[in-house]
């Protein structure tokens, strides 16, 4: 895969859209809900998928700025990208007051007009 997508599932309706977008122009998209087995150790998966991914985009919004899931994915990205295996990617999704740690000094991709305004979306899925 050369994407891991560190998301909240309450923000499921604008990951679905850009999985498929990514997916029509051949982006391979390691994401949970299509990766993971009943039985499959999550932590484990997670990393393995993490340790592998070219890049790892996270969704920042009012959801995953509070999840946990999201939260320990982040911490594996930043350990990754420190390491020089991977790039942290962030995409702003809705307000969101400050962005986390690390990513304060990174250009993001702001998608906070979805799924009002398609001509933001395709010029930041761009």
């Amino acid at each position: 895969m050369d994407i891991f997508l560190s998301y909240s599932h309450l923000d499921g309706d604008f990951v679905s859209q850009l999985i498929s977008d990514c997916e029509q122009q051949g982006i391979g998209i390691w994401v949970d809900k299509k990766r993971l087995l009943v039985g499959d150790s999550i932590i484990s998966k997670v990393q393995e998928a993490i340790d592998r991914a070219l890049l790892v985009v996270v969704v920042l919004s009012r959801n995953s700025l509070i999840s946990g899931w999201v939260k320990r994915e982040l911490e594996q990205a930043y350990s990754a990208e420190i390491e020089g295996r991977t790039t942290v990617i962030p995409i702003v999704l809705g307000p969101v007051e400050k962005l986390p740690g690390l990513l304060q000094p990174k250009l993001y991709a702001d998608f906070s007009g979805w799924p009002h305004d398609k001509e933001q979306y395709n010029h930041s899925l761009k």
